[in-house]
């Protein structure tokens, strides 16, 4: 009698186990495609970032900037534009990174990245589902966690020589075909 009830224990337990992972995969498919097929929950997201993010700097071109510790800075936030080139400086002021969700649900289809970049921070171009070509510079050594997670039309690109660290999910649901790794990573 012990052991039919051990065993109908065990058994209700690997089926609420698998009804608790099911879950999950259909919650995780559900809460993901909304977010990368839907117009309109991207710009509702975008503008409720952008107007609750404040930047030190804003340039005529869409791009905001904050200042870093050092004097630097990192691009926080971008609007509008198919095609966007980050400068190597604003206002005198050297750019070293690519801040924390700057490019996130960006529209951008290219980004063109200047060599002083040396930070690509976590969730940087997450869900930018229109991204297909960014260019990462030589000085880049980290890249953040889900920094390009859900990138889907991005497939494929190159890392610098001198990256020292991918983070978890950097690349996670993309749609890398070829990622050219170095050596060091």
């Amino acid at each position: 009698i012990c052991r039919k009830k051990n065993l109908g224990e065990e058994l209700q337990m690997k089926k609420l186990l698998i009804l608790f992972i099911l879950s999950c995969l259909v919650l995780q498919t559900a809460l993901f495609t909304s977010c990368s097929d839907s117009k309109s929950t991207t710009v509702i997201t975008q503008t409720t970032e952008t107007t609750e993010k404040i930047t030190d700097y804003t340039d005529g071109n869409g791009l905001g900037y904050d200042v870093n510790d050092d004097g630097t800075l990192s691009v926080a936030s971008v609007r509008g534009k198919k095609k966007i080139v980050i400068p190597e400086e604003y206002n005198s002021k050297k750019i070293t990174a690519i801040g924390k969700a700057a490019f996130k649900t960006s529209e951008a289809e290219e980004i063109v990245l200047p060599d002083t970049i040396t930070t690509i921070e976590n969730f940087a171009f997450t869900l930018s589902t229109e991204l297909k070509k960014i260019n990462i510079p030589k000085n880049v050594r980290y890249i953040g966690i889900n920094a390009f997670m859900g990138c889907m039309n991005l497939k494929a690109i190159e890392l610098p020589e001198n990256l020292e660290t991918i983070d978890i999910f950097a690349f996670d649901a993309t749609g890398l075909t070829e990622v050219v790794i170095p050596k060091n990573v």
